[in-house]
């Protein structure tokens, strides 16, 4: 994944979101169904490829769609669509791991009792051990044996219906080149002198011998009449 980023940013920047994004969901989708088939015989380097390549896809798709999604945002809203996109993950994050916990519980008790109701009381089961140990053993590791095969099973599903949202998400993707980003739709304003006149009352300053006040163009000029300082 972090070998991917950077080169799914450059490939994003040459024929935009949708093809990296796609690419990379597919092969997040593949890696997802091969996931499905694990059993408990499963070879530990087989699943460790899968998971190889499920990280590459992510780390292609990943980045394509985070940088357009931020890119149509105006200069002036970046930073609030950043901090909403990392919120935005965070809580689609908890909440898809509460319905993906939900869905497992269910299905592993779902698959647990259908698998109970179709083994007989009387099914008889290899004796484990030295000579001596008791049956209840036996039955109790076969019991153990049906849960891991059964949470398996579970996994499975839960591997399955990710593999189908990522499928989704590859067909929602929509066409074009790298978006450009948005200027300022509200430019920011520049003072102006204001255009409103000062109201106030002039003096006559020339009959009652005092400070005259004088209203030219908006401006408030003050002065003094030389009369009124002749003594």
């Amino acid at each position: 994944m972090a070998v991917l980023m950077p080169i799914a940013g450059r490939v994003y920047d040459r024929i935009g979101p949708r093809w990296p994004a796609t690419i990379g969901l597919t092969i997040t989708a593949a890696d997802l169904y091969l996931l499905h088939t694990i059993t408990l015989d499963t070879p530990r380097e087989h699943v460790m490829w899968i998971l190889v390549g499920l990280g590459a896809g992510l780390g292609m798709a990943m980045m394509p769609i985070m940088t357009g999604g931020i890119a149509v945002i105006p200069m002036n809203q970046v930073n609030a669509a950043s901090a909403f996109n990392n919120v935005t993950q965070r809580v689609s994050g908890a909440l898809g791991l509460a319905v993906l916990t939900a869905i497992l519980t269910m299905q592993r008790a779902q698959q647990m009792a259908g698998r109970a109701a179709l083994v007989p009381a009387d099914t008889p089961t290899p004796h484990l051990g030295p000579p001596g140990t008791p049956d209840w053993l036996d039955m109790y590791a076969t019991y153990q044996r049906t849960q891991l095969q059964v949470f398996v099973a579970a996994i499975d599903d839960l591997f399955l219906i990710a593999a189908a949202l990522a499928v989704l998400g590859a067909l929602l993707l929509r066409s074009g080149p790298a978006p450009a980003a948005q200027a300022s739709s509200t430019p920011p304003q520049q003072a102006t002198p204001s255009e409103t006149p000062i109201h106030g009352t002039i003096h006559d300053g020339a009959a009652r011998g005092d400070d005259r006040t004088r209203h030219t163009d908006g401006l408030v000029d003050v002065g003094v009449d030389a009369r009124s300082r002749h003594t």
